[in-house]
């Protein structure tokens, strides 16, 4: 009966496989509902990922104290107070125009900002800092809520950032690139496909 039910409300919905969005007057309405909903795991998520961007800041110390000053600028003076202002924008009646801009600007500052942390250092511990890279993947995807859309297109901006990065400073040696790009390209297509499933 239930699923009976459901295949009268969505007879005649046509989805765009893509991007996922509604056609007609629909898609609004559900961009209405998904702001309303996502807005406070929005805002959460902004002081989660600023608390923890932050608390690796110890790590530099420990694993690369020769370039802590270079990685404290990008996570206190750059990525941090961009969070900050991205939670407290979201305060405001304009944030529901501009928020999947805003949230995918903040991931992909995020990532680059890890990536160029990784281009700053000439020791083994860029292996630590790559896996960084993963976990910005997970919040991007899932716990920002960005639209499929959205955060496909980060994620990808993202891998094409670090390929040219690693390919071009020549950061490791071929077998552990290979390693590296192997569960990288993983992690952001099964990020993809939950991403895809939870919208």
């Amino acid at each position: 009966m239930t699923s009976t039910y459901f295949s009268s409300l969505t007879d005649g919905l046509k989805i765009n496989p893509l991007t996922l969005s509604f056609s007609g007057d629909l898609e609004k309405t559900y961009q209405d509902d998904y702001f309303t909903k996502s807005l406070g795991h929005v805002r959460i998520s902004c002081l989660i990922s600023i608390f923890f961007y932050g608390a690796f800041g110890v790590l530099d110390a420990f694993l690369v104290p020769d370039v802590k000053y270079q990685l404290w600028f990008i996570r206190y003076a750059l990525f941090i107070p961009f969070a900050f202002a991205v939670f407290l924008f979201s305060f405001s009646r304009h944030f529901k125009k501009y928020m999947q801009l805003c949230i995918a600007t903040l991931v992909l500052t995020a990532g680059l900002g890890i990536i160029s942390m990784i281009a700053i250092m000439t020791s083994n511990e860029i292996s630590t800092y790559f896996v960084g890279l993963i976990l910005v993947f997970i919040f991007g995807y899932t716990f920002f809520r960005l639209r499929f859309i959205w955060a496909t297109l980060v994620g990808w901006l993202l891998v094409i950032d670090y390929e040219i990065v690693a390919f071009g400073l020549g950061l490791y040696p071929l077998p552990m690139l290979l390693n590296h790009n192997y569960f990288f390209l993983s992690s952001n297509i099964l990020c993809m496909f939950a991403s895809y499933s939870i919208e």
